[in-house]
């Protein structure tokens, strides 16, 4: 807008803004194609040409495979070249200037919109940026003839680039190679490629015999090199017949879930029976495919790339342009060019496994010693550099962004609270001489439970199978996708005819399933929990899913209890990793219970384990640094009588019966020191005792291992019981100002009688409305005519959707605007005027300021997250009690020492700031696990929990002796 009127190609007064409401931009853009314009009605053209500049491909990224959407674009961009070649019409705007004329019930559409229900769905057309970019060159020229002194060269780059203009995508960042500093290889890259074709030729063995294995020998491998370099994947079967071995013989892979190796991926999609370049691609050398490659992997204009092709091979244009359509491997190899070399070349010249390779071309392939000892110890980045994103290096930039981070938001906060730790424990008691760490993983399996764990996975491969088959029957494409989806569909229900969506009740047949009416959704939000496994996923309708938004089941049905309790009644044939995700108290269970959100993060609490060794060895003696497993400290926890001490810190009736069963208590935090003081009590001759012993005794009878194991010293349980009694725990609480602003629906502010019903309005489909919304729908005529739609469906609400979208379709109406009560909106202002324009509802509170006013009273004033960061605003309780003191500023995780009924005086933690109830929800320090159930005493198969929350209304904190304490990070009360 400001580069038209610049130029003189639009108006600048309000009044000449409402005139151009008059002209229909389409006829503009189509007369423009062969008569002068005024220049504010060429401006008009060109402003509406680009409010709707078309879809730009990406080569790169348009090649995902599992993007349905991507495919429908490029399929309607297929049908719009189609018709306007048909047509006759020379631009789109002349395309649509011909849709628009006559009777406007007799116009066709020209909004992008898609067509059609499920798979079927369809876009009529599509535009692409290149046919904006065909008309404005068009338009330009028969304009220029007109104004030759207006419309210059210098205007129409200016413009040109304006209009036409899309911001690159930022490259994600490339991590360092392990060995050498240099950034890592694509695994495209044909280098990646050959390193893992030998890595597992040398891995491979041959099976003559029970007792004989034998690996390939250097003829044997580089003849299944030679297949699989050339791109040709290699069945076991294959492979034997290749090798001439009997038919009996086995190769190691094969009992793993393949049936396999794969070939140079790279080199079959450019080069093999099927590939794009199959006619040039074994003439060309090394360097040339090399050339190719990584073209490929950086350019994202698919003309481009086919035009580059063609001049630098002898590539015919369809040959070209086939290659531009190529989508190669994704993702980034571990080493970069110069140790994939080395390593290479060792692994070619000897069947050697890969840390032999390594150790021959001078690398350690885990072992990162230096033998220096840094005091105190530093941001973690500065000593894991090979496994952090890179970072500037500049040495004004805060220590993060300089020596870079781990992606991982788990391993990187407890990164970075293992060194306050250790820090704050060298300061106070010194260096240490030992470091053990408890590493969550499994001790060594007995080979019953090797040969159970292969059976698993065999079922698991056969499953997988019978998923592809029945995709491929229902007519769909075997993708990741798909198959994610069949799982996840199988769970709903064991009978096929019983799986439907959670939320609507509607049946999911197979070709349902696969079709664009249902999606993969989360059941607890992801933006909000940063679950994305398998267990906080189902499949449900796509309409569902716009629905609940980023919400938890009970957040977005819980208020009509009818449906809830309809989806609570489905749920239950969930599994119960999922079950649970439905209960009214989910998000709280996953927001305030650290224990489940690291149960749901195994895998990076054991790389975690693996960073922190290393990180950990540049605090003492590398060697003296080394790492137990969780089921050990189990064993010898349960073994030593630990495992009672917490059974009643306030409920001693249930120490003898819970010592007896040898459950270990993980409703109170210090059950982590307990562990602790196991893992300090075990030295390196008790742990090689130990671990032999596993590998003889089965699962079943694993207490045989430390029946006789001798308690560290006399009177053992009393010492540590003594000591846990007296642990204050450190509670991390966020202080940070990050996180939603506001929910994400942005409404409109409503003045005038409407505000009876609501001050804010939205637009929502009309078959997405719920019984109550329905009474907010603010067209007085459309609301009654809903209302009596809803009389029509009384009592079955599964029956309103789809009448409300009949309604809909027969009155050609899709969204309607509803209206919604609210206070505490925000709103968005018009710089111009300074009208309110847009209103916004703030996110979770941030704070809560506590008060005294002038009688002495306490009093709580919430800040929002959206407040918080609004820094230049004066707390809002300065303007309401003039002359008032802030007592204390209270986040959540923030720990309170006060007293309570029974005299003594306790710390706790804050869970919840509750305003709307004028109070605290407060839980004393060491109290974990499910807090909400345990306060609702639930029983369980042993115990009556007496856990109770602390309601601490506001205003009585002050008789209570209130006072924030910090704990550090070895357990000291700061006050």
């Amino acid at each position: 807008m400001t580069l038209l009127v610049r130029h003189g190609l639009m108006p600048v007064t309000e009044h000449d803004r409402k005139a151009l409401e008059a002209l229909d931009p389409y006829t503009l853009r189509a007369y423009g194609l062969d008569h002068a314009l005024e220049p504010f009605e060429f401006g008009r053209a060109l402003f509406h040409l680009n409010q709707r500049r078309g879809f730009k491909s990406n080569r790169i990224l348009d090649g995902d495979e599992d993007d349905k959407e991507k495919g429908k674009i490029a399929s309607g961009v297929e049908r719009l070249t189609d018709a306007l070649a048909a047509s006759g019409c020379r631009t789109l705007g002349e395309f649509y200037a011909r849709r628009q004329t006559g009777p406007v019930r007799e116009r066709e559409a020209v909004r992008v919109r898609m067509q059609g229900v499920g798979a079927k769905a369809l876009y009529d057309f599509y535009p692409a940026r290149a046919l904006v970019e065909a008309e404005f060159d068009a338009l330009w020229a028969t304009q220029a003839r007109h104004h030759p002194t207006l419309l210059t060269d210098a205007a129409q780059s200016a413009i040109r680039e304006a209009l036409l203009f899309q911001r690159p995508l930022k490259r994600p960042q490339v991590g360092r190679c392990t060995f050498e500093p240099e950034p890592r290889l694509a695994t495209a890259h044909l280098l990646a490629q050959t390193i893992r074709i030998y890595q597992e030729l040398n891995h491979l063995r041959i099976e003559t015999g029970l007792q004989t294995e034998n690996p390939l020998n250097v003829e044997q491998r580089d003849v299944l090199a030679t297949h699989l370099m050339s791109g040709e994947d290699l069945t076991f079967a294959v492979m034997r017949k290749i090798l001439k071995l009997d038919s009996t013989a086995r190769i190691n892979l094969e009992d793993r879930k393949r049936d396999k190796l794969k070939g140079n991926e790279t080199a079959q999609r450019f080069g093999g029976k099927k590939g794009a370049l199959k006619r040039l691609w074994a003439s060309l050398d090394d360097s040339r495919r090399e050339a190719i490659v990584a073209r490929a992997l950086q350019e994202t204009d698919a003309s481009a790339f086919a035009a580059w092709l063609q001049e630098e091979t002898d590539a015919t244009p369809k040959e070209a342009a086939a290659a531009a359509k190529v989508r190669l491997p994704p993702g980034y190899a571990r080493l970069g060019p110069t140790a994939t070399a080395k390593i290479l070349a060792e692994l070619q010249n000897q069947v050697i496994h890969y840390a032999e390779a390594c150790k021959r071309a001078g690398y350690h392939h885990s072992d990162e010693r230096d033998g220096v000892i840094l005091d105190p110890l530093p941001y973690y980045g500065e000593v894991l550099a090979r496994h952090v994103m890179p970072g500037t290096s500049d040495p004004e930039d805060p220590v993060e962004k300089r020596h870079g981070r781990l992606a991982n938001p788990t391993v990187h906060i407890g990164l970075n609270q293992l060194r306050k730790l250790v820090n704050a424990m060298r300061n106070a008691w010194g260096e240490p001489d030992e470091i053990v760490i408890e590493l969550a993983r499994d001790l060594k399996r007995s080979q019953e439970e090797k040969e159970r764990a292969d059976k698993e996975n065999a079922v698991n491969q056969k499953k997988n199978e019978e998923r592809v088959r029945r995709i491929k029957e229902a007519g769909f494409a075997d993708t990741p996708l798909n198959r994610t989806l069949m799982r996840l569909w199988e769970e709903l229900s064991e009978c096929p005819l019983g799986r439907r969506c959670a939320y609507t009740g509607e049946e999911i047949s197979i070709r349902r399933l696969l079709s664009d009416e249902v999606e993969i959704e989360h059941i607890l939000p992801f933006s909000r929990t940063l679950d994305d496994s398998m267990a906080n996923k189902t499949v449900a309708m796509r309409g569902a899913n716009r629905e609940k938004r980023n919400q938890s089941p009970h957040e977005a049905f819980g208020g009509n209890s009818a449906r809830f309790e309809a989806i609570l009644t489905r749920a239950q044939e969930l599994p119960s990793n999922k079950r649970w995700r439905f209960r009214p108290d989910a998000m709280e269970k996953f927001e305030n219970e650290e224990r489940d959100f690291l149960a749901r993060q195994l895998n990076e609490t054991r790389h975690l384990s693996r960073l922190a060794k290393v990180y950990l060895s540049k605090v003492c003696d590398p060697d003296h640094v080394w790492v137990t497993t969780g089921q050990l400290t189990a064993l010898l926890r349960r073994h030593w009588g630990l495992n009672s001490i917490l059974r009643g810190h306030n409920r001693p009736e249930a120490d003898e019966k819970d010592a007896k069963r040898g459950r270990k208590v993980r409703d109170d935090h210090r059950h982590h020191a307990i562990d602790a003081v196991v893992i300090g009590a075990v030295d390196r001759g008790l742990l090689q005792e130990i671990s032999r012993r596993a590998g003889q005794h089965e699962k079943d009878d694993l207490d045989r291992i430390v029946t006789d194991m001798p308690i560290p010293f006399d009177n053992f349980r009393d010492a540590v019981r003594a000591v846990v009694e007296k642990i204050v725990v450190s509670h991390k609480p966020d202080h940070g100002a990050g996180g939603a602003l506001h929910e994400d629906t942005a409404y409109g502010v409503v003045e005038g009688a409407d505000t009876e019903i609501g001050n804010l309005v939205r637009r929502k489909p009309i078959d997405a409305l719920s019984a109550k919304e329905i009474d907010q729908v603010r067209d007085v005529r459309l609301r009654e005519a809903l209302q009596a739609v809803r009389e029509t469906v009384e009592g079955d609400p599964k029956a309103l959707a789809p009448a409300l979208a009949l309604y809909g379709a027969q009155h050609s109406i899709r969204r309607v605007r509803v209206l919604k009560p609210e206070k505490g909106y925000v709103t968005v202002k018009d710089l111009r005027t300074g009208a309110p324009y847009k209103a916004l509802i703030p996110g979770d509170n941030h704070h809560i300021d506590i008060v005294e006013d002038a009688n002495g009273v306490w009093r709580g004033f919430a800040v929002t997250v959206f407040q918080a960061n609004q820094k230049q605003a004066p707390p809002a309780w300065k303007a309401a009690l003039p002359g008032a003191k802030r007592v204390m500023r209270v986040h959540k995780g923030d720990l309170i020492e006060l007293a309570d009924p029974d005299g003594q005086r306790r710390i706790k933690r804050v869970v919840r700031l509750e305003i709307s109830a004028n109070r605290l929800r407060l839980a004393e320090h060491m109290e974990a696990g499910q807090l909400q159930d345990r306060h609702e005493k639930k029983k369980d198969e042993f115990r009556l929990d007496p856990f109770e929350w602390d309601f601490a209304t506001i205003s009585k904190l002050k008789n209570r002796g209130a006072k924030l304490v910090h704990v550090d990070e070895i357990g000291r009360v700061l006050r």
